[in-house]
């Protein structure tokens, strides 16, 4: 089900503004749809929403997303090494 409502996000994806593109793949995310937490993900994290960016890469690396997982690790080592220097 996830991925049919995802899908309805993707002819929004040319405004990272758009309110209905998050609100769609929210959705898709909510309903354990892999490929939407990420996105959601990368989209969150290019409106400077850092938190949510992590929170749903999190969820998708939980979830089983090696993508996700990726980010997510990039993530938490930028913050380690902001925090170091």
């Amino acid at each position: 089900m996830g991925g049919s409502i995802y899908n309805l996000g993707l002819p929004l994806s040319g405004d990272h503004a758009s309110p209905d593109r998050e609100e769609w793949y929210r959705r898709a995310a909510e309903a354990g749809d892999l490929e939407a937490m990420r996105f959601l993900g990368n989209l969150l994290g290019s409106r400077g929403d850092d938190a949510g960016q992590l929170e749903w890469y999190r969820k998708a690396s939980e979830a089983g997303d090696e993508t996700a997982a990726d980010k997510l690790q990039a993530l938490l080592a930028e913050g380690d090494d902001a925090t170091d220097g």
